[in-house]
């Protein structure tokens, strides 16, 4: 159960894209890619952070906690895009039911919104998260058929 405060709080948080022109963002972003993937460079991180702000194809977001990057892609067999999480983190680690955890779920309900706005046939809650995967299906209720939480081969 979402505690009332946290969820009224939540509800007034705005998600907007996320810019390579916040520094203090950008600078602990690119320290918690650096954790999940250390064999990337720095500057090679940064170039991508660059790249993900400015292209359609990536829904690039946060919000005052947490930052989400999403893409769609188009299937190549039958040409209709899906779209799928490459990771969401938040600035506390997201522990269960804390103001992280709130604030990666509001991002993920955006990333729904986006990938029914890009007529995205399946979307993908999968990638690198600070919510495990079990817990993602239980806080975003998925639809069946359209919504996977798995990982992906």
């Amino acid at each position: 159960m979402i505690n009332k405060a946290v969820e009224s709080v939540m509800d007034s948080a705005q998600v907007c894209r996320f810019t390579a022109d916040m520094p203090d963002w950008t600078v602990w972003l690119i320290g918690r890619l650096r954790e999940e993937w250390p064999a990337i460079a720095e500057g090679s991180l940064l170039g991508k952070v660059r790249v993900w702000s400015g292209s359609n194809d990536f829904l690039f977001i946060r919000n005052d906690l947490a930052a989400l990057l999403a893409v769609v892609i188009q299937d190549n067999v039958d040409g209709r895009p899906y779209v799928r999480a490459i990771f969401a983190f938040a600035r506390d680690g997201a522990p269960q039911s804390s103001p992280g955890e709130h604030a990666i779920v509001a991002l993920y309900r955006s990333m729904r919104v986006w990938a029914t706005q890009m007529r995205a046939t399946r979307v993908y809650f999968s990638g690198r998260s600070d919510i495990g995967l079990a817990r993602r299906r239980t806080l975003l209720s998925a639809e069946q058929g359209t919504e996977i939480f798995c990982t992906i081969a």
